[in-house]
């Protein structure tokens, strides 16, 4: 079964990840904290407002792996920064390949972004759409069924943010990898 992984902070899909038995998998609440005007180290480009302007995630439940809690993302968000603490504070990002199954992500109907590649350039910001798949009953073709427009800024150093507008229902949640 192909992992996702990043190397040189690319998302690429991997023999050499978690396997499922090693994905997070007790529950766990949110550790949800607004950041403080953020030092970011010296560069020539001055970033974006929302580099050091937004909500810090740090969420096991979210991670692609995980399948066990339901919640959902039934609120504006605006600018946020997915982060795993267990992993050194290593920065997450919502997954550029379909998650392997439903009720995945701390959701029922995990969310995902389609034929998106993120931006390399620093301090550029685009326009992105999450997709939701959902599945026919009695069948296991999956689709598309809601996309959310989001934003997605590269604030540099493997380290993206998110401007994440409320799901268009409950048991819609982001994805993390």
């Amino acid at each position: 079964m192909n992992r996702f992984c990043f190397v040189c902070g690319i998302l690429v899909t991997a023999l050499c990840c978690l396997s499922a038995a090693e994905a997070p998998h007790e529950e766990s609440t949110s550790t949800i904290a607004s950041t403080a005007p953020v030092e970011s180290t010296t560069t020539s480009a001055k970033l974006p407002f929302q580099c050091s302007h937004h909500t810090v995630i740090d969420d096991p439940t979210r991670h692609i792996l995980y399948n066990a809690t339901r919640s959902c993302d039934d609120e504006n968000l605006g600018w946020v920064r997915f982060i795993d603490r267990a992993n050194n504070g290593r920065s997450m990002i919502i997954p550029t390949v379909q998650p392997p199954y439903l009720e995945h992500c701390g959701a029922v109907v995990p969310g995902w972004l389609k034929d998106f590649t993120y931006p390399t350039t620093i301090g550029t910001t685009v326009a992105a759409s999450v997709c939701v798949d959902f599945v026919i009953t009695g069948s296991t073709v999956r689709f598309c069924m809601y996309t959310i427009d989001i934003q997605i800024t590269n604030c540099g150093h493997d380290f993206f943010v998110f401007n994440l507008p409320a799901a268009p229902r409950c048991n819609l949640r982001y994805c993390t990898i």
